[in-house]
């Protein structure tokens, strides 16, 4: 089974910490099929935004493949 990796965001909608435990909202920003070019990006745009209220990660999910009939 193959994987793709999510370099995600997460940020709070009142500008808080993070660090505060309150609610926060997470969202997609690219997707790549290779976990070392998404911990490269992820490392990149979280250095380049570090401010309190917002986190870059990545998240792995499983892809199943697709197969198609053909007749």
């Amino acid at each position: 089974m193959n994987e793709v990796h999510l370099v995600m965001l997460r940020y709070t909608m009142d500008n808080s910490p993070l660090d505060d435990g309150g609610e926060y909202a997470e969202q997609v920003r690219f997707a790549f099929a290779d976990r070392g070019n998404a911990e490269l990006v992820a490392n990149q745009m979280e250095s380049d935004n570090s401010e309190d209220c917002t986190l870059y990660f990545v998240r792995s999910h499983p892809v199943m493949p697709v197969v198609s009939k053909q007749q």
